[in-house]
């Protein structure tokens, strides 16, 4: 993208928040409205976006976004992703579209995409919701 396109358009100009350099390459505009959603396009170097966030991509395409919260989110190219909150809560979306929650208490959440959900305590208990809204209700042992 070239700059002289943003500065020659008023309206895209107003929105522009800035454009980042990351070793050297321009990267993509951060327009206002996606900022919370910016990611980096470059081959690799760090960034920072208006809402506070620090953005690291690497070579391989894998970013890391920092949040002023503490919250770090390992965005993969295939679409997956981790998100680790300052409280020890992870969040893991996977290419396929099942999400795994992890809790600081041990207790694990697995959900498929068709809404399906396994929920396994720290005790081995497990509760089963199938899709169709059945729940199962499994005690270790039993």
């Amino acid at each position: 993208m070239q700059l002289k396109k943003y500065l020659l358009k008023p309206l895209l100009a107003r929105k522009l928040i800035g454009l980042l350099a990351l070793g050297g390459f321009l990267q993509t505009p951060i327009m206002a409205e996606n900022a919370p959603q910016m990611r980096s396009q470059s081959l690799g170097g760090n960034s920072s976006a208006p809402n506070g966030s620090k953005i690291i991509t690497n070579s391989d395409g894998t970013s890391v976004r920092v949040e002023s919260d503490g919250t770090k989110t390992i965005m993969n190219p295939d679409g997956s992703s981790i998100q680790i909150k300052p409280d020890g809560r992870k969040l893991i979306k996977n290419a396929d579209g099942s999400i795994i929650q992890k809790m600081p208490d041990g207790t694990k959440i697995i959900t498929s995409p068709d809404g399906a959900s396994v929920q396994v305590k720290p005790d081995g208990s497990k509760l089963i919701k199938k899709a169709d809204g059945t729940t199962i209700e499994v005690k270790p042992g039993s």
